[in-house]
């Protein structure tokens, strides 16, 4: 595991003024009741690395060692933290067993409800493999990667909120009413074990009602698209969107996951903020990581054409 601590910096504030870590402050926010020895020995000179200012800690400790709570540890004790695991179900993994950490997955791995609108009307058709209705589960264009909200619409391109361009309809955009935006969430008990990032009742109240309008706007309308009464008392409550509503939770949790190849999507399109501590689990993959993400592959009949 790589650790890279990276404590904000206040311009007004010197270095003097900063208080040292202390060993007490990681023990207290140990994930688990009971700590090993060699835990307490790395939590202690992780503390003093911080404290000296190093940027990049390294952690290398045989499996079963515990490296994951010393790591929550950390970035409890900081305040906010990044974690990067190599694989989607290490993200499972870190979220079963510290639930306050909110993960962000890729849209491939959620069904788009604008396309489920229509599997539980029993209208469901697709164009891109010809599937229908009835073997509906053979498709492989359901999730919100090929969803309605991707293809490029003016309508559906808009990051935020009030962005100006849909102005007069009551703080709503165009297009699929089953997105949210990460402004109508709110964080209860920030950075403690009952953390909750949730919409508040009246904003959900007022989605309720966007979703359900049918003033001729043009756009994916919640419940409009569909008749049968199986779907209706499906959606008899407004659902989000489950892309949107984990992305929108872990923007603003204190603590989330990713998997490397998502997170370096998200760095580089410059849609997650700082934060005081980046954890890189299995660190010795991040070479291959950054190859796969920046690396360009020459076959020799390139080669030869040039």
């Amino acid at each position: 595991m790589t650790v890279i601590a990276n404590q904000d910096q206040e311009r007004n504030q010197s270095e003097n003024q900063k208080q040292d870590l202390t060993l007490s402050n990681l023990v207290s926010n140990f994930p688990f009741k009971e700590i090993r020895p060699k835990q307490l020995e790395v939590l202690q000179q992780i503390a003093d690395a911080i404290n000296a200012r190093y940027k990049y800690i390294v952690l290398e400790a045989p499996t079963g060692f515990g490296k994951s709570p010393v790591a929550i540890a950390v970035g409890r004790t900081l305040g906010t933290s990044y974690i990067c695991s190599a694989t989607k179900d290490l993200q499972t993994q870190y979220t079963n067993d510290f639930p306050y950490l909110r993960a962000i997955k890729g849209m491939g791995n959620y069904d788009c409800l604008v396309k489920e609108d229509f599997v539980l009307d029993k209208t469901y058709q697709c164009d891109q493999c010809k599937t229908i209705a009835d073997n509906f589960k053979e498709c492989r264009h359901r999730s919100v990667v090929y969803g309605p909200c991707r293809d490029g619409q003016p309508a559906f391109g808009h990051v935020l909120k009030d962005c100006g361009v849909c102005s007069g309809k009551n703080g709503f955009h165009d297009g699929c009413r089953y997105r949210t935006y990460s402004e109508d969430y709110e964080v209860a008990y920030p950075n403690t074990d009952k953390e909750e990032v949730s919409m508040s009742f009246s904003r959900e109240a007022e989605y309720r009602v966007h979703s359900t309008l049918r003033d001729g706007q043009e756009g994916w309308m919640h419940l409009a698209n569909v008749f049968q009464q199986e779907a209706l008392e499906k959606r008899s409550q407004f659902t989000p969107c489950p892309y949107y509503d984990q992305l929108n939770k872990g923007r603003l949790a204190s603590h989330t996951i990713f998997n490397y190849a998502n997170f370096l999507i998200f760095i580089k399109a410059k849609k997650i903020g700082a934060r005081k501590l980046l954890v890189l689990d299995e660190g010795h993959q991040i070479e291959n990581q950054l190859i796969e993400d920046v690396g360009i592959s020459i076959t020799k009949k390139t080669l030869q054409n040039t």
